[in-house]
């Protein structure tokens, strides 16, 4: 039987306007945000949805509630859902980052997926880590369609994995997703098949698709 997975990167956060590496610190969504959760909510709302999980960290749990509301459904929490673990980064500005960490930073902007947080996650780490949790979803909900809310890196980490990419093409095959983005992933046979990454044609249609300024934003 064929599970359907739809996951949706968090609206806006503090930390995206802030320009500072958050990690698994516990940033809100800003007002944009919001809006764009629940615009995302509206977009989902026709579609049917058997079980809501996310991160967490409450900006992809809020946003992932603003969809579920729809549904009538809970959103259920796994830890192995994050974001990469940040380490030492986390809550620094990516300027701080690059003069107190620089090997490490340099990975981040020119090879991102081999970086590894000073203190925190590599990418592989991440990549795995919610790779392993989605798959333990796939097999508990066969059939079903699943929405997740989830996090920059920790979507694109899995879906390297589920392309069989290996991490140095991370940097030029697999970019960022905007802001309450949707992606689809069906798992049938015990194998995950990317159907569309990144899907923001109804944000940006009212205007609140955000674009990505920097090469290390989460």
């Amino acid at each position: 039987m064929k599970t359907r997975f739809i996951f949706v990167r968090h609206g806006q956060s503090t930390g995206n306007l802030s320009k500072r590496f958050a990690g698994q610190i516990d940033v809100k969504l800003t007002e944009t945000g919001i809006k764009q959760g629940k615009c995302t909510g509206e977009y989902l709302k026709n579609k049917k949805i058997d079980f809501f999980y996310s991160s967490t960290l409450s900006r992809a749990y809020d946003t992932a509630c603003y969809c579920a509301e729809f549904h009538n459904k809970p959103v259920n929490k796994i830890d192995d859902l994050k974001e990469i673990n940040g380490g030492y980064w986390e809550d620094l500005t990516y300027p701080q980052i690059k003069e107190t960490y620089p090997q490490n930073y340099n990975n981040w902007v020119t090879n991102i997926g081999i970086a590894h947080c000073d203190g925190g996650e590599s990418v592989e780490d991440v990549m795995n880590r919610v790779y392993n949790a989605t798959k333990v979803l796939a097999e508990k909900h066969k059939g079903k369609t699943v929405l997740i809310g989830t996090h920059g890196m920790a979507l694109r980490a899995f879906i390297l994995k589920v392309l069989n990419l290996p991490l140095e093409k991370m940097q030029t095959d697999l970019l960022w997703v905007s802001n309450a983005s949707v992606t689809y992933v069906d798992y049938e046979n015990g194998e995950f098949n990317l159907l569309e990454y990144g899907y923001d044609a109804h944000l940006e249609k009212v205007g609140l698709k955000t674009e990505l300024k920097s090469k290390a934003e989460d």
